[in-house]
């Protein structure tokens, strides 16, 4: 591509979860600045932005859609690593909150990715997971098939995607 260009491909999808300063140094090593409508925000809206963005770390971290976050210090880590740890235990133990947090983090990327289909079917199909473990049938096949059409925008051809397809017919896994 031409300098100024507009670059359509995600060149950095763990950059997309944090905050715009963040992001800005993370694409660094690409050697580009981003200027889309996100990173361009100033004020309240970038303010409201990075919030949310935060929320979706912490949230995709504690369900283990991501990796914590390197960019805290030793003490600032310790904090998150046990709040991250309190709340999967939490899950472990209230399996529809499990899926009350997968959710929120579906609603999250609408709002502020607008989507994200790869990471939109990862969170769905967590939260088919824990709804699952908590024996709520019912919710369990309707999140599978919301995974699957996620997964078919994604990757319609990758062995997730089957596997969701077979959930949300309500065959358990890809071989029945």
């Amino acid at each position: 591509t031409w300098s100024g260009e507009e670059l359509c491909l995600s060149y950095a999808t763990e950059a997309l979860r944090l905050p715009a300063e963040a992001r800005q140094q993370h694409l660094v090593k690409w050697g580009f600045r981003c200027s889309c409508e996100s990173c361009s925000l100033t004020g309240n809206d970038r303010a409201r932005s990075d919030e949310c963005r935060m929320r979706l770390l912490q949230d995709m971290t504690i369900l283990k859609l991501c990796d914590p976050p390197d960019m805290l210090d030793s003490e600032e880590s310790r904090r998150y690593a046990a709040a991250v740890q309190e709340a999967q235990e939490k899950h472990r133990r209230e399996p529809m909150e499990g899926a009350s947090a997968a959710l929120k983090v579906c609603a999250l990327l609408d709002m502020e990715l607008h989507g994200h289909p790869p990471t939109q079917s990862r969170a769905c199909a967590r939260a088919y997971e824990f709804a699952a473990k908590a024996g709520n049938e019912e919710l369990a096949l309707e999140i599978a098939r919301e995974a699957h059409k996620w997964a078919c925008v994604a990757d319609p051809d990758s062995q997730m995607t089957s596997v969701l397809g077979a959930r949300a017919r309500g065959a358990g896994d890809a071989d029945s």
